[in-house]
């Protein structure tokens, strides 16, 4: 089963966290400001996760729709592999 961005954003907040937490499958993780942001692979569709770390809340839930939101994951992942790359080939 395919989620489509637009039905995701029709739930509500606390729909949206626990379709997450019943399917969703964390795959990066990153800060910025005061916020962990995670980000989940859901039925299809990837969604980050804002959580406010002074408020100690949860912020916002939100599909990626944009490449560049990604961008901010993308040499956490790369560092991620060369590092684990680095320990097979040692």
């Amino acid at each position: 089963m395919s989620l489509s961005a637009t039905d995701y954003q029709a739930l509500t907040l606390e729909e949206k966290r626990l379709l997450i937490r019943q399917k969703g499958h964390r795959v990066a993780s990153r800060y910025q400001q005061r916020y962990s942001i995670n980000l989940y692979q859901l039925e299809g569709l990837l969604v980050e996760v804002w959580y406010d770390i002074d408020g100690q809340q949860l912020h916002r839930i939100e599909p990626c729709l944009e490449a560049e939101q990604l961008d901010a994951y993308a040499e956490k992942a790369f560092l991620r592999i060369l590092f684990n790359l680095q320990a097979i080939l040692a």
